[in-house]
């Protein structure tokens, strides 16, 4: 049986002094008023324009919280530190229970967010979401389960989705005699449980990679408890069923490596992960060139590997044929004519590396002790997929959607590299070391880190007045594609270009502007398209200095929008009066504009 690979080491005053100093400045920024004022001053020099004084407070006091927890975690772990290295042999004696204890920790933390922060009663009945490009393709999955297929609007053919796999299996959900309110619940579930069979993929990849108990342990709380994984999951979008592949995928090569088979099934298992997103064929192609560097019986690999490249070569058939474009409408509309996406891919790229820079630093401290090829190997494909999400400018979204499927690797190289360096330190030091590098990874405010509730319950209430209150042949106009058009069923047309084959080839309107909220034209989509109803991401009344500010910043639509000639000469004048956080308005030219103060408003329990 393999022992517990970090040595004992003697107590060090040195973690009481940390955890002094840490809980010190923790309880300083919390209860000081002059220090928070201090950085507060000191933010505003730095910034080019004025600053949002509550969003920082709020960043202070989160930093403080974190400070005072390490400060608390360093004085504890200097008492309680030598009872856990003699538990971890005993630990090591009890099958899977290391994964039964992740896999109840991850259900404590994943389970209560779900059935009490991403649902709502509206009139009565229970609403679950997931974020607003998943419920995109949630319409794309309804449609294929009602018979139009994988379209934005009936006999339209624009692939709006980048998740190809998961999109269809949004279509198989539903088939399930449920009503729209619960269908995302049980994708929401669906991610639980993905997450939870990644559990013992994730241990045993440690072990195949010839890690120890504690790296085992320490892999799976970093898993378990990262923030950034856990937003994904449960915002429902396919971040866990891509790590889930990519788990097995690696955990399948070392095995064949060990046992000098070559097995079909682990080439199927690396091909469908190129159908999970559209990027990540890249991680495929890695996963490919993986293998055949580990294998030994590399003829076998090229044939079986050639063999499972017809799913992707398949798929691309597919769209050329179905949609009439050889990348997703996805693609066209973030990655080209877009002056500023490199830039953006830096700014992107930097944020993950900026919060993950310690367990980075790990790493290539350790660099000449991971030794083994498969190590290295790795190492250099996360590299190469970190430099591929710096080219294609990143992700609009908060907490890393992008870099999710290697967060769980990068967690696994770190613990793994200071297993290497246990002889040049003590275990305490190591362990030390752990405890610091592991904090900017565990969920922080929680329960309420999933995405804002306030803001997808407005757009879910407006679809539901829009389908109680309108008929089916009504066309609607949005920024936000998601909620908003699956819980409404009407005409949808995506005035962002998602779903929208002309706005999405059209140039970047701003530099300044975030990558997928970049490209609209408003004389298009309002002047050619013709809709019934605007959705504005505005409340009126409004400060028109204010409009013209929005019309430069990261989200130009807002303003640009209001002084749209098309829009003030034809739906301005014309709002619907109800209790919205944003303003509906009716084309003057619709046959049912007569009948919008009758419009019949929904309620909240």
């Amino acid at each position: 049986m393999k022992k517990n690979n970090f040595n004992s080491g003697a107590i060090s005053p040195f973690f009481v002094i940390y955890g002094i100093c840490f809980a010190l400045m923790g309880i300083s920024l919390l209860m000081n008023e002059y220090t928070e004022n201090l950085l507060l001053s000191a933010i505003s020099f730095f910034r080019t324009k004025p600053i949002n004084r509550e969003f920082w407070v709020d960043q202070i006091h989160l930093i403080s919280q974190k400070l005072l927890l390490i400060g608390l975690l360093f004085m504890a772990y200097n008492q309680y530190v030598d009872a856990l290295i003699r538990r971890l042999d005993w630990l090591t004696q009890k099958k899977y229970l290391l994964e039964i204890i992740a896999a109840i920790l991850l259900l404590i933390i994943y389970l209560p967010p779900i059935f009490l922060g991403i649902s709502s009663s509206i009139s009565g009945e229970r609403y679950w979401w997931l974020f607003d490009d998943g419920m995109i393709s949630m319409r794309y999955g309804r449609n294929l389960a009602d018979g139009f297929g994988l379209v934005w609007n009936p006999g339209e053919k624009v692939e709006g989705y980048s998740n190809f796999l998961w999109t269809v299996y949004m279509g198989l959900i539903h088939l399930l005699p449920l009503p729209a309110s619960k269908t995302s619940l049980v994708i929401l579930l669906t991610n639980v449980g993905l997450s939870l069979v990644a559990i013992p993929l994730l241990s045993h990849l440690v072990r195949l990679l010839g890690g120890g108990t504690i790296t085992v342990i320490l892999s799976l709380l970093g898993y378990v408890f990262n923030r950034n994984i856990f937003y994904w999951a449960l915002s429902g979008a396919e971040t866990s069923l891509l790590i889930f592949f990519i788990l097995l995928s690696l955990c399948r090569i070392l095995e064949d490596q060990k046992t000098n088979q070559v097995r079909i099934s682990t080439f199927w298992c690396i091909s469908a992960i190129s159908l999970i997103r559209a990027d990540s064929l890249l991680l495929s192609f890695l996963l490919y060139i993986y293998s055949i560097i580990l294998g030994r019986n590399r003829t076998k690999i090229l044939i079986w590997t050639a063999v499972s490249l017809l799913i992707p070569i398949f798929h691309e058939l597919f769209r050329i044929y179905y949609y009439g474009d050889i990348l997703p409408n996805t693609a066209y509309l973030k990655c080209l004519n877009w002056d500023g996406g490199y830039w953006a891919g830096i700014k992107y790229t930097f944020a993950f590396l900026s919060v993950y820079i310690v367990l980075i630093a790990i790493i290539f401290a350790a660099w000449a002790y991971l030794t083994p090829p498969s190590h290295r190997f790795i190492l250099i494909g996360l590299l190469g997929y970190t430099l591929f999400v710096m080219y294609v400018g990143g992700d609009a979204f908060p907490d890393f959607r992008f870099f999710i499927p290697i967060i769980p690797l990068l967690l696994v190289l770190t613990f793994l590299g200071l297993n290497k360096l246990h002889l040049k330190f003590t275990s305490r030091f190591i362990l030390g070391v752990l405890i610091f590098s592991t904090m900017p990874l565990v969920i922080w405010k929680y329960p309420i880190s999933v995405p804002e509730k306030s803001v997808d319950v407005g757009n879910i209430k407006i679809g539901l007045l829009l389908k109680n209150n309108t008929p089916k042949e009504c066309k609607v106009a949005d920024i936000w594609a998601g909620s908003l058009f699956y819980f409404s069923e009407r005409y949808a047309i995506d005035l962002l270009g998602k779903s929208d084959r002309f706005i999405a080839r059209l140039p970047s309107v701003s530099p300044k502007a975030l990558v997928g909220h970049n490209k609209f034209d408003f004389d298009y989509s309002l002047g050619t398209l013709h809709p019934d109803i605007v959705i504005a991401n505005f409340k009126l009344p409004v400060d028109e200095e204010d409009m013209k500010r929005k019309s430069e910043d990261e989200y130009p639509f807002v303003g640009r929008m209001y002084f749209n000639k098309v829009f003030r000469e034809h739906y301005l004048a014309n709002p619907v009066l109800v209790q919205t956080w944003r303003t509906i308005f009716m084309c003057d030219c619709s046959k049912w504009i007569a009948q919008k103060s009758k419009w019949k408003e929904l309620s909240d329990e």
